[in-house]
């Protein structure tokens, strides 16, 4: 019973001197937000980074169910940064979000559902320099994003393939 009485006065003090050290901190665009998954703001950037990179993989093979996947991660990425991180650095978050939705994600949905690698890559470009954009204004210039020059993953076919739902292809593991 001593052993839980402590106990209960550890945690109580504990709760009790936390949001005072938690004031202490300097909140920067790095804070993490609060709740059951609290990612870093630059965890989501290297998931944007990643789908930014499959995308162009998938529009080059003509893989446009794969690019649209790719296109709808990275608007649910985007809203996610807005949601959670909606001022970095004095910059509000959700117009360049919503910019972004409306101009470069937009033209990109209409290159894939056209399936038109030649609108396709000039959509690409665009949202890239828009990416650059964004990093110039919340102090992350060093950050410059382009064309991939490689799929960022080798295990990874980004041609059509045949639609196997369990996955196996016909191949034995």
């Amino acid at each position: 019973m001593r052993g839980i009485r402590m106990l209960l006065v550890v945690a109580t003090a504990g709760a009790m001197a936390y949001p005072t050290a938690r004031a202490q901190h300097h909140v920067t665009a790095e804070t993490t937000p609060q709740g059951p998954y609290a990612p870093r703001l630059g965890n989501i950037m290297i998931l944007q980074q990643i789908r930014h990179s499959k995308l162009w993989f998938a529009a080059a093979a003509n893989n446009w169910e794969l690019a649209e996947h790719e296109l709808d991660g990275l608007k649910q990425g985007f809203g996610n940064i807005a949601k959670l991180f909606p001022i970095i650095y004095d910059v509000p978050v959700a117009p360049a979000i919503r910019a972004l939705d409306e101009n470069e994600i937009a033209q990109l949905g209409e290159a894939i559902a056209a399936r038109d690698r030649f609108k396709f890559a000039g959509a690409f470009d665009k949202l890239t320099a828009a990416c650059n954009a964004c990093h110039q204004v919340t102090k992350h210039a060093f950050i410059v994003i382009q064309q991939p020059i490689s799929p960022p993953f080798n295990n990874q076919s980004f041609t059509p393939g045949p639609q196997d739902p369990s996955g196996m292809s016909g191949h034995p593991h």
